[in-house]
């Protein structure tokens, strides 16, 4: 990495570093976010995986996948299982 890469980088964080350097201070709170269903509105609060990609939709576990609007023409669908208590994430690339 060149030091312009390392100044850009560490001027414009992505998320999971923004996370991880709120994660290593000693009197900071745990990071916490929201996930809510797509599907039906449920919510629960989870802390965020360093590893979970940005999500195009959450959904319950319970829900089949057809409930949730097709992907854009051209583009895969990966589901996710395992975030939080009880939802599955949805990636379209």
């Amino acid at each position: 990495m060149t030091e312009a890469e390392f100044a850009e980088l560490d001027s414009n964080p992505p998320a999971w570093l923004l996370q991880s350097r709120a994660n290593r201070s000693k009197t900071a709170r745990p990071v916490w976010i929201t996930l809510t269903c797509d599907i039906c509105g449920y919510s629960e609060t989870a802390r965020p995986k360093k590893w979970w990609p940005q999500f195009s939709y959450l959904s319950c576990s319970h829900h089949d996948i057809w409930e949730l609007p097709d992907p854009a023409p051209g583009l895969a669908r990966e589901e996710i299982d395992g975030i939080g208590a009880s939802f599955v994430g949805i990636v379209d690339r």
